[in-house]
């Protein structure tokens, strides 16, 4: 199941709904690319404020889905610099134009559907009992590869001239006829015809958009892998009792260096991560701590440690004189002893 999750400084990801940012949303900045902006639901709060960015060739889908965003859309006030009626325009004329060039790639892709269909008639599918053999399946193949690659002949071997798109695909349909679905082609062919009109194309028989689009869809797959880190088990926690210790204030004051079982400086957070070179431990202020549990994450073997940095979200000032990062584990303990001593000061019965 797809869920929302945030990427912090350090490219590190959280789960949203356990994150600083879910608690914060007046003060976050939310960007929403085009693919985000389906099946995205945000909680926003009343005053939040949002803008809808206009891109070069932007169609009205586009632009209803990203202002479906926006729940609260004409129910409140805002200045109009633009007229809303020359964007409508502007849309719409940029929808008319994608469709328009659409026309000859639909009609490329239906080459490719018709050249799986002729793949399959060699196929007796009335008969139940065929049987299916390794020829048979071999030479399916055969007939459903296309090139993934074309050659600079194939691609730039053709002179360029203006066509229509039903002359395109017309030309296309006799260099790869192979005794492709004559009803399809015919029902295409007229799809063309009414709507491809008299606008004609400066192209080639097998224009290097195609190779361009197979591009854009490749950068676009190796965007959406994302690296995991390494299968790791997760330590057990420890809650030190000094750590409870942290909330006596009538105790005296603990020397945290005496206590390097307990409490680390903080640049140790560091040690087995590649930041750690540059860390500079001497440049850090004396009163920044970390505790041994902050920095214990997993049980490691050498790995290095970059994915597995915990984030600094708990953190406890000591007497006024100490800065302390926590781990959750430990926050959540002191935040219990907390409370139970501020219930019973003084100044809370007053």
């Amino acid at each position: 199941m797809d869920a929302i999750f945030v990427c912090d400084r350090q490219y590190q990801h959280h789960a949203f709904s356990t994150s600083p940012a879910s608690e914060r949303l007046d003060r976050c900045l939310f960007y929403l690319d085009e693919i985000h902006t389906r099946g995205t639901d945000f909680k926003f709060p009343n005053e939040f404020r949002a803008a809808v960015t206009l891109g070069n060739g932007l169609t009205k889908d586009r632009l209803v889905q990203a202002c479906m965003r926006m729940r609260k859309l004409g129910k409140g006030n805002g200045n109009d610099h633009i007229s809303l009626t020359d964007i409508l325009r502007w849309v719409y004329e940029n929808t008319q134009q994608a469709t328009w060039d659409g026309l000859h790639h639909w009609a490329t892709q239906s080459l490719s559907f018709q050249q799986k269909i002729s793949a399959f008639r060699n196929f007796d599918w009335n008969n139940y009992q065929q049987i299916l053999t390794n020829i048979m399946m071999e030479n399916l193949a055969k007939a459903s590869l296309e090139a993934e690659i074309l050659d600079l002949k194939t691609m730039y071997g053709h002179k360029k001239t203006f066509q229509t798109v039903y002359e395109i695909y017309s030309a296309r349909y006799q260099y790869s006829n192979t005794g492709y679905s004559t009803e399809i082609h015919e029902a295409v062919s007229k799809r063309l015809l009414d709507y491809g009109g008299a606008k004609t194309l400066l192209t080639q028989l097998l224009d290097e958009e195609q190779q361009r689009e197979l591009e854009r869809e490749q950068e676009a797959e190796e965007e959406r892998q994302q690296i995991r880190p390494i299968a790791a088990v997760p330590c057990e926690p420890i809650l030190h009792h000094e750590i409870m210790n942290l909330c006596e204030m009538h105790d005296p004051i603990l020397n945290l260096s005496r206590l390097p079982n307990v409490f680390c400086p903080i640049t140790d957070a560091f040690i087995g991560t590649t930041f750690y070179r540059e860390s500079q431990p001497g440049c850090w202020q004396e009163n920044l701590w970390i505790t041994t549990e902050f920095k214990r994450v997993i049980q490691t073997k050498g790995e290095s440690l970059d994915p597995f940095l915990r984030p600094p979200r708990w953190i406890l000032i000591y007497r006024n004189q100490h800065i302390i990062f926590l781990s959750p584990y430990e926050a959540n303990e002191l935040m219990d002893c907390l409370q139970y001593f501020y219930d019973k000061s003084p100044s809370k019965k007053l």
